[in-house]
Order: C-alpha cells, then structure tokens, then sequence
C-alpha cells in the first residue's frame, strides 16, 4: 500500500462499523480544525514528551478498547 490511511474504524462484535477515526491532517479547511476539539487521544504511550496531552481528552495507551 502506497500514501497514509485517511481513516480507520473498529468493528463491533457483530463485525459492524462501530467507531470512525479520521486523521485530521486531511482536513484543509482550518476554520472546521478550530471549531472541533478531539475528545480521545490514542496510543498515548507513544507520545513525545515534548507534547503535551490535549485537555479534557479522554487518554488511552493504545488503541480504543472493545464496548
């Protein structure tokens, strides 16, 4: 596969979309970037220390867990 996912998805245990993530980094329309605060952050293990988490976020280490 050439070029970067623009989403990803998890799937319930029905194999039904449960959940849509799309990478912001697609969006060009910055005035949309500032109106919509991310409410998850994933993978936070991985995380820089130089980056801050975003506030009010939701954190986990990995990636969503199961409902």
């Amino acid at each position: 596969m050439i070029g970067t996912p623009l989403y990803g998805g998890g799937l319930s245990q029905d194999e039904e979309l449960e959940t849509v993530v799309m990478r912001a980094g697609i969006f060009d329309d910055q005035d949309l970037l500032h109106q919509c605060k991310p409410i998850v952050e994933i993978y936070t293990c991985q995380r820089l220390k130089w980056i801050a988490p975003v506030e009010g976020c939701q954190q986990f280490e990995g990636m969503l867990p199961s409902q």
